[in-house]
């Protein structure tokens, strides 16, 4: 089963969820862009990324032009590079794609069992029989891609296999086998990526293909571009070739967070934990993940189901300012931003997995869940006039949920109703409903017509949503409504 040949990677192409093989993903113009989870959606994209660059990095900007300006051009030189590598793809044989042999002895887990769906404790999301599911080649070939950039940390992984002598990673202070850190994708609570999507796949690839004078000037891994694991994987956790794929480009997007292999039944895989990836704290980090720098401490955005990624938009284009003051760095993004010529739709995805832990395990709690969105951004808001214009759009549409927010405690306490939940349930319906609106005025940023009619939008959005949650059905009710439903003049103390 070869990974260049065999349909394994979901993309969209017209209104279908289709999967195509490598080939196709860097040859075929229709694919509009990948499909997915989240997590898979990421791992896909860094994957797709690293291979367009290890089979050409362009030395700088003009050489990027001259490649960008001619699409198919990469693809001749990825088909060239896959062609020359093409036994290292295969999912099985001498050299299993992104697989460790030498990991044999490790204990083997189900694909249930190390699946982030599979909540640990007592908030189990599938039943036994869905736990068990058997999965096809390609479904294999996503999962173990997407496996090392987002495995979760804990107990699932067989810390007793160290395959590096000597090596002290896998063992706690009391020299027994530890925990499992986090995939270097993930993070402690799951870090929201953001990257740049272009016209169809090649062009999104193209956007974020990096130059050698990018690579240089970033200066986050000090081993520069490198060479990619499927080249040439790690012997143990801690030899010289773990040690350049840990602090190199190509290491880093597609990362060996595990040590495994499948199992010989196919029905799971030798599990352990692989290469100790540095993190934030470190100063290191994915160049997709967003983090910030006001504080002593650099914090990473971390995925929020209570707040969907648009509504963050203006922070993580707030580096189009050059006066703007923020220290929020998402690397991929403003390198992407210079390329954005060859384009003619931009659009900004931000996903990933929000994650819980708990004494070193990690699980998905009923609250954290996948999250993703994608906001289709008009080239007039990189003008910073639109750039300003866009900001003060999102805080009237935070000044309404304000609004709403206070206008419903006020109505239940005249009612003498104490319900915690109840402005917050009604804030995350407000803002889903905001999502469109704000997406219309994103695409529409430079015609005031159409910004006036979705502020009225928004403003009908919170008449609806406070009618829906304060009922005027009985006259307490009524009196109750007509004293505390949302006031839109000027002076409504917000």
């Amino acid at each position: 089963y070869n990974l260049i040949h065999e349909k394994w990677i979901p993309v969209i192409i017209g209104d279908k969820e289709v999967k195509v093989s490598l080939i196709e993903a860097f040859t075929d113009i229709n694919i509009k862009r990948i499909s997915g989870k989240p997590t898979e959606k990421i791992a896909i994209f860094k994957f797709l990324t690293a291979i367009a660059q290890a089979a050409y990095t362009p030395k700088d900007f003009k050489a990027w032009q001259e490649i960008g300006n001619n699409p198919s051009n990469l693809s001749e030189k990825v088909l060239k590079y896959l062609n020359k590598w093409e036994d290292r793809f295969y999912l099985y044989g001498e050299y299993p794609f992104l697989q460790m042999k030498s990991i044999i002895k490790a204990d083997v887990k189900t694909f249930g069992e190390i699946s982030p769906e599979v909540a640990t404790g007592n908030t189990p999301f599938f039943n036994q029989t869905q736990k068990e599911r058997d999965l096809d080649e390609s479904e294999k070939a996503l999962f173990i891609l997407t496996q090392q950039s987002f495995a979760l940390g804990g107990k699932k992984a067989d810390n007793s296999v160290v395959l590096t002598e000597g090596y002290t990673g896998k063992s706690n202070k009391s020299g027994n086998e530890s925990t499992s850190k986090y995939a270097s994708s993930l993070g402690l609570y799951g870090y929201l990526h953001s990257f740049i999507e272009g016209d169809n796949l090649i062009k999104t690839i193209l956007v974020n293909l990096m130059t050698h004078e990018e690579i240089n000037e970033i200066k986050v891994f000090s081993g520069g571009l490198g060479i990619p694991a499927w080249e040439q994987m790690p012997v143990g956790e801690d030899c010289d070739r773990a040690k350049q794929l840990t602090q190199t480009i190509l290491g880093r997007l597609v990362p060996i967070s595990r040590f495994l292999i499948l199992s010989e039944d196919k029905k799971g895989l030798h599990y352990s934990e692989g290469l100790p990836y540095k993190d934030h704290r470190d100063g290191f980090n994915d160049l997709t993940t967003t983090i910030d720098y006001s504080t002593a401490k650099a914090k990473p955005v971390w995925v929020d189901t209570s707040e969907k990624p648009w509504r963050l938009i203006t922070s993580l284009l707030a580096f189009l300012k050059i006066n703007e003051k923020t220290k929020l760095t998402n690397i991929a993004l403003r390198l992407a931003i210079k390329k954005i010529e060859i384009l003619e739709n931009i659009t900004l995805y931000s996903g990933g997995l929000a994650v819980s832990s708990n004494m070193s395990e990690q699980y998905c709690s009923q609250t954290d869940d996948y999250l993703e969105s994608s906001v289709v951004i008009n080239k007039s808001i990189l003008e910073e006039n639109y750039f300003e214009q866009l900001k003060l759009e999102l805080k009237e549409m935070e000044k309404m949920s304000n609004l709403l927010k206070m206008s419903i405690e006020r109505y239940d306490k005249a009612l003498g109703i104490h319900e915690s939940k109840k402005t917050s349930r009604a804030s995350n319906i407000f803002w889903e409903l905001c999502e469109n609106i704000f997406t219309d005025t994103v695409k529409n940023i430079n015609i005031p017509e159409i910004l006036s009619y979705n502020r009225k939008r928004t403003t009908n959005l919170v008449v609806n949503v406070f009618n829906n949650f304060c009922p005027n059905n009985t006259s307490r009710q009524m009196n109750a409504w007509v004293l505390t439903k949302p006031n839109f003049k000027k002076g409504n103390n917000l």
